[in-house]
């Protein structure tokens, strides 16, 4: 149900978007319903059966494809078809009086006017609704949920890469937050977003994944190079500060890399590995960091450790245990199998540590 659901909402998209090709078809559509349905109703006996009123099928189809023009197009044309030379009633040779059929005219235009305008009012609500799910609403810069549709499109599009996902990050933007306020720091994304728009060839986007985090991706088309992108978006940066309110501030910016198809072969796991990159920087203390499995706190080569306890160690403490040190041996094992920064330490290190917190 959900996959007919899906396919019909595709369908009439389609239909409101058509391209060309589609366009000349569904005029060629409408051009032969309208003189097929003449006819039939000619042959049931006349305008005054019910049958009349499938000519209201190809008047609204013109309108969802053509909008108002299409819709008003397609009822004069109705009208007169079923207008002076339609009989009212066939059999009987009784022809319309021109009230009747004039009325009918002007009822057809009014359907398909209102038909159209309704849905060039629902297209308008639908982009507002997509810009809204596509686009931040203060910066009207593309979002993540953007970013995933045109990352999905770039690896079909470069199916063997290479592509490359850049995160920048602005370290002291709580900091300004608090000291600028709301307003100046929405005008402060807005300059960091133009000079980024700077440091990139025309037509590369500038995409917003969160308040202070903006992403770019690089395609064999984009011309530039991810060590080029950063020493631009450095020297733009460094070189010259950013005014609010007539404020002079200094923006710390680092960067996260992450590469397809090195190191995700698909979009999601991709941005998941630039934003990691991009953690690993600023636990660093770098300006940029590109994606390493080693760094990589999510990995399962990294993140595995040893069962865990069996219950907690509080719970273990009161439970019949043989001997304390027993339990300082299993803890410092435990803790160092689990401990994957800074390296392995010896085990008496943790025991020490363990007892002086007793």
């Amino acid at each position: 149900m959900t996959k007919l659901k899906l396919k019909l909402v595709s369908a009439l998209e389609s239909l409101e978007h058509p391209d060309g090709r589609k366009r000349r078809a569904a005029f060629w559509l409408i051009a032969l319903l309208l003189p097929a349905i003449t006819g039939l109703v000619y042959l049931l006996g006349g305008s005054k059966y019910v049958y009349v009123h499938l000519v209201y099928m190809p008047i609204l189809f013109a309108a969802i494809v053509f909008q108002v023009r299409g819709g008003i197009v397609a009822a004069v044309a109705a009208g007169f078809l079923l207008g002076p030379l339609m009989p009212l009633d066939r059999v009987a040779g009784e022809m319309q009086k021109p009230l009747n059929w004039l009325t009918r005219l002007v009822i057809f235009i009014l359907v398909g006017a209102l038909f159209g305008l309704a849905v060039e009012l629902l297209q308008h609500l639908r982009r507002r609704a997509q810009e809204t799910a596509y686009y931040d609403a203060f910066t009207s810069l593309p979002n993540q949920n953007k970013l995933q549709v045109v990352l999905e499109e770039a690896i079909r599009q470069y199916p063997d890469g290479p592509l490359k996902l850049v995160i920048f990050n602005l370290d002291n933007y709580i900091e300004l937050f608090y000291t600028l306020g709301t307003k100046a720091t929405t005008s402060l994304l807005l300059q960091v977003s133009r000079r980024l728009h700077y440091c990139l060839p025309q037509g590369t986007d500038i995409y917003q994944l969160q308040t202070n985090k903006f992403c770019v991706l690089l395609t064999p088309a984009s011309g530039i190079s991810e060590g080029e992108l950063l020493y631009k978006v450095d020297f733009a940066f460094n070189m010259e500060m950013l005014y609010v309110e007539s404020v002079p501030v200094y923006v710390e910016i680092s960067s996260g890399i992450a590469a397809y198809p090195e190191h995700a072969d698909n979009a999601e796991d991709l941005l998941l590995k630039a934003g990691i990159a991009l953690y690993a920087a600023k636990r660093m203390s770098e300006r940029y960091c590109y994606y390493q499995v080693q760094k990589d706190w999510t990995s399962r080569g990294t993140w595995r450790c040893c069962q865990p306890f069996p219950v907690p160690l509080p719970a273990m403490n009161s439970s019949c245990i043989t001997s304390l040190s027993t339990i300082w041996r299993r803890a410092a094992f435990t803790v160092r199998k689990r401990w994957y920064a800074g390296g392995t330490r010896k085990g008496g290190c943790f025991t020490r540590v363990l007892s002086s917190r007793k």
